[in-house]
């Protein structure tokens, strides 16, 4: 099991988030742990059905990006966007490079699903398995991130956010550019091996 923390875009008290991923021969099971502190947070309600959508990124979600490791014979290697959101919502996408040639792909799927929320801690869990041999053999270069969508300081807890009212924190392993920027390879720290212990 590889634990994490993620560092904040920003300065100042903000939330912290830490959890920790595990791989075996064909899922990754990650939890991401949230302690608002004191801040209202925008979280979405849990949906019964597991629903593939667009544009989760727009408020709380929680993303995984995956790459299998590069070799000096093929330095380059498509990469994929893991996202998930606290309903149990989600998406995966494929990019042949930097940001080119974006596509929804089956390569990855969310197949389970737990949130929950209160003003002390929040916290989603899920599976996401995946399926084309290579990557039951390959050694995968990961990174993981957050977008928190918090309301204003004077405002109490709500699910859903004033429309204007709210802003969007970053959160990665690392933020080596001068913007929050979630498909750099650079982010990429993790390294996890088929024989990641269970």
């Amino acid at each position: 099991m590889t634990h994490f923390e993620l560092v904040p875009f920003g300065a100042g008290t903000l939330p912290v988030v830490s959890g920790s991923l595990v791989r075996t021969a064909n899922q990754l099971q990650i939890a991401w742990h949230v302690d608002p502190r004191q801040h209202a947070l925008v979280w979405p309600s849990e949906e019964r059905i597991l629903r593939r959508q667009d544009g989760l990124w727009k408020s709380t979600c929680f993303e995984i990006f995956v790459a299998a490791s590069a070799t000096d014979s093929s330095p380059v290697k498509p990469y994929f966007e893991i996202n998930i959101s606290p309903s149990g919502n989600w998406q995966c996408y494929r990019f042949d490079d930097y940001r080119q040639a974006q596509s929804v792909s089956n390569t990855f799927a969310v197949t389970q699903s737990s949130a929950s929320h209160h003003a002390e801690h929040c916290s989603l869990s899920c599976t996401v398995e995946y399926s084309p041999p290579q990557f039951v053999t390959t050694s995968l270069d990961i990174s993981i991130s957050a977008i928190l969508e918090m309301q204003p300081a004077r405002t109490s807890r709500i699910d859903v956010a004033m429309p204007g009212s709210s802003e969007l924190t970053y959160y990665a392993l690392t933020h080596p550019s001068k913007q929050p920027d979630f498909h750099l390879a650079s982010s990429r720290l993790l390294k996890l091996y088929t024989d990641e212990p269970i």
